[in-house]
Formats: structure tokens, C-alpha cells, sequence
């Protein structure tokens, strides 16, 4: 800031003198005392500038104003920022999730899997039970007699396959057949 005011009327020292040395160090002296004097009028106005741009409404308004445009632009920008790491988060905890369930699910499956075995392995046990027991009563008892017989015997058990139900009816008639001593309605 330059200012238009001179201080040369608060000089202190005169400077008509003869003795041109003395003359040059007051002036010298005039010079460095104005300057300091300018450079403290300069402080005190724009102390003043400042001072009146604080307590003016108008200022306040407009600087409010151009705070909130900022802090739109930079709230704008974070919370963009934001929602792409919620978007983010909420992305991996749906993957999270839908791991955690497919180990679930292949977890269940292995077990129904392994449950299935166990059971086909004991009606497999249990088939071979019955028709291990139909054989016993036939080799311990004459009652089938004929190769023709034991053929029809061992065509009822295959035909059974897997039906324990049915391999216990054919046990039962086997016993009954042994029971009553004759291979009569054996097969009927």
C-alpha cells in the first residue's frame, strides 16, 4: 500500500544550514525518521482495514457464503468418497456372506453325502445280512432239495435287491418251508 500523506512538517531538525555535512545528516535524519513514521501510519490503516472487513456484515455474508461453496464442493467430493467405500464394504461383506454360505452349503452336502453313504453301506450290510441268513437255513436243512430250486432261491434273492422287506418275506417263507419240513408253496 502507498500512501499519498508525507510527514515532512513533523520534522524535527532544520535543515538551513551552511555547512553542507551537517546539512546532508540531517536530512539523512529528517529521511529515515519520516520513513518510520510512514511505515507506522501504513500499520495503523491497515489495522483499520482489517478491523472494519471483521465486524462488516456484508464481508461476513459473502465469506460464509464462499465457505459454504467450498466445503459443498469438498463434502461433495468425501462424501462421494464415502458412499464408494460404504459401496465397497457392503460389496465385500455380500461376498464374505456368500462364501461363509457356499462353505455352509458344501459343508451340509459333504454331510448328507457322507450320511447317504453310511446308509446305503449299512442297507447294503443289512441285505447281505438276510440273504447270508436265507443261505445258512438252506445249507443247514435239506428242505430245497433240487439245483432247480436253489436257482429259484438265489433268482428271489437277486430279484429283491435292495428290499430288505422283501428279503425278510422270503427269509420268513424259507423258515416256514424248514419249519414244516417241505419246499411245498416255497416259491409260489
Amino acid at each position: 500500500m502507498d500512501s499519498w500523506r508525507s510527514f515532512e512538517y513533523l520534522d524535527k531538525e532544520e535543515t538551513d544550514s551552511d555547512n553542507r555535512d551537517n546539512k546532508r545528516y540531517m536530512d539523512k535524519k529528517n529521511k529515515a525518521e519520516r520513513a518510520q513514521r510512514k511505515k507506522d501510519d501504513n500499520a495503523r490503516i491497515l489495522k483499520l482495514i482489517d478491523t472494519a472487513i471483521s465486524v462488516d456484515p456484508r464481508i461476513l455474508k459473502f465469506k460464509e457464503e464462499d465457505k459454504a461453496r467450498r466445503n459443498a464442493k469438498k463434502n461433495a467430493k468425501g462424501s462421494k468418497e464415502k458412499q464408494d467405500a460404504e459401496e465397497k464394504a457392503r460389496k465385500e461383506e455380500e461376498e464374505r456372506l456368500a462364501k461363509l454360505k457356499a462353505e455352509e452349503e458344501a459343508k451340509a452336502a459333504k454331510e448328507s453325502s457322507a450320511s447317504q453313504k453310511k446308509a446305503k453301506e449299512a442297507l447294503k450290510k443289512a441285505v447281505r445280512k438276510e440273504k447270508k441268513a436265507i443261505r445258512d437255513l438252506i445249507q443247514t436243512s435239506a428242505v430245497v432239495g433240487s439245483e432247480e430250486n436253489l436257482k429259484k432261491l438265489e433268482e428271489a434273492m437277486e430279484s429283491a435287491g435292495v428290499d430288505t422287506q422283501a428279503l425278510s418275506k422270503l427269509k420268513a417263507r424259507v423258515q416256514a418251508a424248514v419249519a414244516s419240513g417241505s419246499a411245498n408253496g416255497l416259491f409260489e
